[in-house]
């Protein structure tokens, strides 16, 4: 696994009025600021006042996830329609901020599979499918979350279904209204007749991927 950041050369606050969301992530984080003053003084036990009119100062940073993990023993290849073989795959994402705690994504999640090359330094051969996830919304970030285990998951339909037995890489990419850019990325074998089964999502229909063989 890896967990690789890309820093912005944008001020958070540039970045926040141009990102689509931005001004509802913005207005998010002074609103969760305002009501966290607990929390932060328990994780850096400092007495600096908290800049209540900076989205991009330290102590709001504290409230961004810091890091993202594909958890490995959920996400798999499934059935989303009940057939033999697996058309698409049930990807589940958490989200810790800075004091390892679990906590919502605010942004944009971009979801990639690619083949798996063999033997070479660059791992990621063709790509087969993205997915873009919006969560800019109180209702996008909220339709995909598990509440009981304080994840996200994701039920996602493959673009040339089925997927064939073989190795494969999946990556996730969640890039913020401001701040470091975070990815994980999950190596993982498939072979044939394993296939789990994942029922309809609570709400709207399985997120459609595109294919564009890059």
């Amino acid at each position: 696994m890896s967990d690789r950041r890309v820093s912005s050369n944008e001020s958070a606050a540039q970045t926040a009025r141009r990102a689509g969301g931005g001004r509802f992530a913005h207005h998010l984080l002074l609103a969760l600021l305002a009501g966290s003053a607990t929390a932060l003084t328990a994780c850096t036990r400092s007495d600096t006042a908290i800049e209540l009119d900076r989205a991009d100062s330290a102590a709001g940073q504290l409230l961004l996830p810091a890091k993202i993990e594909i958890q490995r023993y959920w996400t798999r290849p499934v059935s989303l329609e009940g057939g033999p073989e697996p058309d698409g795959m049930d990807v589940i994402v958490a989200a810790f901020d800075s004091c390892g705690d679990n906590t919502k994504m605010v942004g944009v999640l971009h979801i990639e599979l690619y083949t798996r090359r063999p033997a070479s330094s660059d791992k990621l051969g063709q790509r087969l499918a993205f997915w873009a996830v919006e969560l800019n919304s109180i209702e996008q970030m909220t339709e995909h979350w598990d509440s009981l285990g304080r994840f996200y998951r994701f039920p996602l339909k493959l673009a040339a279904p089925p997927l064939a037995p073989g190795r494969y890489v999946l990556t996730v990419t969640l890039q913020p209204p401001f701040g470091d850019r975070l990815m994980d990325e999950y190596y993982f074998e498939h072979e044939a007749g394993k296939v789990g089964q994942k029922a309809a999502p609570r709400r709207g229909a399985f997120l459609q991927a595109g294919s564009d063989g890059a």
